[in-house]
């Protein structure tokens, strides 16, 4: 091999491409009705629909980034260029890329946040829009177009014209995954048509062979939906000779004769099991009597599955984990997707999960999701790792909620993975004394008598969760009566 300059290799940019690709692949199989995807448009994929342009633009560098690096500048400045030229259209801007977000230098955003962060958690209240606004203002490189608006503007107006239109994917999976989420939603259609997994999974390069083609064309550069159903029929189609055709059709009527005879002689079990029913809930498990809502508890999930878009809720056996879901979910707005897997069979977990990826993914509109009583224990989580990590990305990339319940805490290469904070991870405690007597008030117990029972449950339960309740439940059936019980 001849002695190469690394510096005028260009595996970066090739590697970056390949990236591009891909997710402009896994953005085409997302198309419904008349959309289409220009690439190498104003960005690197446009998505127009309706009156509405999408201007995505795709970044697979892993160095943190922060509301001054030079790409958010730049990224900024040309939605602000399209927003401009394109009056009778809505602009919209994703910026996805495979780096963190980082904080800025001078703390300018004030209690140690990142500009990034506080600008995709913005909801429109004035502190954090005047916050980006005078930030903006300061950087050099920003379009002086963009200065002047955001001088004479109020800030009701930059919030809708800035802020909202553009979010920051950051932290974007890795090649792999994306791969995996076309060969989700391949499959998925593959399936509609009574096609084998292994059919469906050769459309991929056909795809990825067509994106780049189109992508380095002079001319038309779309991608529209029914040019996917034509490449997939063509990849999946099998042609032959009209001699073999009726050979086969032979074939055919004789089987279904034969089968016929057969079925008035089979009796007993199959060995073959099909499952009749999804195991994916479209509503929300109902909840027991007499909850308890703890309240700080709750609160501190409701947060973290706001800020962070996950939160795994762990404890031992009977410790409320699936109330604590039920409870949050039930005060979150949005749809949801529930997949219970207590008592189910654990080589059945891999299964379950690909049929979640491919539910999500089919949704024309973001659904959150709950994974409840999921075994996270690292020998049982091999199994499904892979495909647990792209229920993950599919839900996240969208803007949905994932809660997950387990008896075990993640485990920190998997939290990794995610590409999360630790700070998911939710670890259920015991009932406080204070827990226990504001729960005794709510089971009807005498004002007067409660600071007693909050002792004396505490003493014989520790606070487990499930035990606080059942002593509560016994004692209000027995009037609080102190001999009918010890």
């Amino acid at each position: 091999m001849l002695n190469a300059n690394p510096q005028r290799q260009a595996t970066d940019s090739l590697r970056g491409y390949r990236y591009q690709i891909l997710q402009s692949v896994d953005a085409w199989l997302d198309l419904v009705d008349d959309d289409i995807i220009y690439l190498e448009g104003v960005e690197d994929f446009d998505i127009v629909s309706d009156g509405v342009a999408t201007l995505v633009q795709v970044k697979d560098t892993q160095h943190n980034i922060t509301l001054r690096s030079k790409d958010v500048i730049d990224a900024i400045n040309h939605y602000w260029e399209s927003l401009t030229k394109h009056p009778d259209l809505i602009v919209k801007f994703r910026f996805i890329t495979r780096s963190k977000i980082g904080k800025e230098q001078g703390d300018p955003f004030g209690n140690n946040q990142s500009g990034l962060r506080i600008w995709s958690r913005c909801s429109g209240d004035e502190e954090t829009i005047t916050k980006i606004s005078e930030f903006l203002q300061n950087q050099e490189k920003i379009s002086d177009d963009v200065k002047k608006f955001l001088k004479q503007e109020d800030h009701q107006k930059i919030y809708q014209q800035l802020i909202k239109p553009i979010t920051w994917e950051t932290d974007s999976k890795d090649v792999r995954s994306v791969e995996q989420s076309i060969s989700n939603k391949l499959f998925h259609h593959g399936n509609k048509l009574r096609l084998l997994p292994f059919d469906s999974s050769k459309v991929l390069d056909a795809l990825l062979n067509e994106a780049f083609m189109v992508a380095t064309h002079k001319g038309n550069r779309e991608l529209t939906k029914e040019r996917f159903f034509k490449i997939f029929q063509e990849e999946t189609t099998q042609r032959v000779s009209t001699q073999h055709l009726r050979h086969l059709q032979m074939q055919a009527t004789q089987a279904t004769m034969l089968d016929s005879t057969n079925a008035a002689l089979i009796s007993g079990s199959s060995d073959i099991t099909i499952q009749s029913q999804s195991p994916i809930q479209t509503d929300i498990p109902r909840l027991f009597l007499d909850v308890f809502r703890r309240t700080d508890l709750l609160t501190n999930i409701q947060a973290k599955l706001q800020s962070e878009g996950i939160v795994v809720i762990h404890g031992g056996v009977d410790k409320g984990k699936t109330t604590l879901a039920k409870l949050t979910t039930n005060d979150l707005a949005g749809d949801w997707f529930w997949l219970n897997f207590t008592n189910k069979d654990p080589s059945l977990a891999d299964q379950h999960l690909q049929q979640l990826a491919i539910a999500v993914s089919n949704q024309p509109a973001q659904i959150n999701v709950v994974l409840d009583d999921l075994n996270l224990q690292p020998q049982q989580l091999r199994a499904y790792e892979e495909v647990l990590g792209i229920v993950v990305y599919r839900v996240l990339e969208r803007g949905a909620k994932l809660l997950i319940t387990s008896q075990h805490k993640p485990p920190d290469n998997l939290i990794r993975n995610f590409g999360v904070s630790k700070a998911i991870a939710v670890d259920v405690p015991n009932f406080t004394e204070s827990e226990i007597k504001q729960f005794a008030a709510e089971m009807e117990c005498p004002p007067d008598d409660a600071e007693t029972w909050t002792v004396l449950i505490q003493a014989h339960t520790g606070g487990h969760p499930r035990l606080v309740h059942a002593w509560f439940v016994r004692l209000r059936e027995e009037g609080w009566n102190e001999q009918n019980i010890i």
